[in-house]
């Protein structure tokens, strides 16, 4: 008889990871049980590879919860620019939107100087190298490299436009990297592929767990007469919303519906601002991901006696 091989895939979408936290921790509550115990391999992109690294760093210090205080703790100082940055950089054209900095110091408080290769069960973050033009696959059980959780974690997360690009060193070379969102936001799809290589002969069972679908909506006379700025400005969104839309609607078709759970809502009280880090909106994501758990409660019930 093949072995159930479960497969937990987060999605990027900045401080929207609230939601995916309180899905999170709702299964840790149901089956008494920290995530990494519960799936054979674990990724995200962008935010959720944040989470998915705070729930599987070495020594199992975070549960879901307390991922979702990082949010909560933090959340206005990674997303905040300094006074001198702002008169430098008015308008935010030539420059990120936000430096890496503050982000990196609440990395460094909650990972400290744990690897990659040092995680409690297989991981995968996605990034891209835009030097060469290829995806980059950070991943645990690839022992010929060693990756600090930090560095991968600013690597998946610097979104062109809000964060400046990462330089990973790797061996005698580098990496230069960027959000992996613009090509993978949802890695539902290379997570499934990575575990069919792991354990070919294996059944599989997929999670996937959303950030909030967009509802901010333009219409064709406002749109038709945009220029760089104004596409700039909206493009990567649309771009992460419908490609996450896209694998998902793959999957349904490659996996039996019994072997694919995807949770995911609309942002109907939230901002589809990945940066609104205000006390509304964390508060409306936090109910966002408390919805998810009520309408769809026999769904994670039974999803959560196959984890167990």
């Amino acid at each position: 008889m093949n072995k159930l091989r479960k497969i937990l895939s987060i999605n990027g979408g900045g401080i929207r990871g609230i939601i995916p936290c309180v899905v999170l921790s709702f299964i840790e509550e149901i089956t008494q049980k920290p995530i990494y115990e519960l799936f054979d391999i674990i990724g995200g992109c962008s935010t959720g590879g944040i989470i998915a690294l705070g729930l599987t760093v070495k020594n199992n210090k975070y549960k879901a919860s307390d991922l979702q205080r990082l949010y909560d703790d933090y959340g206005k100082i990674i997303f905040s620019s300094s006074i001198i940055r702002n008169i430098l950089n008015p308008g935010t054209l030539d420059k990120s939107k936000y430096d890496n900095k503050n982000l990196k110091k609440v990395l460094i408080k909650f990972f400290e100087k744990n690897l990659l290769q040092d995680t409690i069960t297989k991981v995968v973050i996605n990034s891209y190298d835009f030097e060469r033009n290829i995806p980059v696959y950070f991943k645990s059980y690839d022992k010929q490299v060693e990756y600090k959780l930090v560095d991968v974690a600013l690597a998946t997360s610097a979104a062109p436009t809000f964060f400046p690009p990462v330089r990973i060193n790797n061996k005698n070379d580098y990496f230069g990297c960027i959000d992996g969102g613009i090509y993978c936001n949802n890695p539902s799809l290379l997570l499934y592929s990575e575990a069919k290589k792991l354990w070919p002969n294996d059944d599989f069972l997929l999670v996937s767990l959303g950030t909030g679908e967009l509802t901010r909506r333009h219409l064709y006379n406002d749109v038709k007469n945009w220029g760089l700025l104004s596409w700039g400005k909206e493009l990567f969104n649309m771009s992460i919303n419908g490609t996450s839309k896209m694998v998902n609607d793959v999957l349904k078709n490659i996996l039996p519906h019994d072997k694919f759970y995807s949770y995911e809502i609309r942002l109907d009280i939230g901002s589809d601002d990945m940066d609104d880090a205000s006390f509304d909106n964390r508060r409306k994501l936090q109910l966002l991901g408390e919805e998810i758990t009520r309408r769809d409660y026999n769904k994670l019930k039974n999803m959560c006696n196959l984890l167990k």
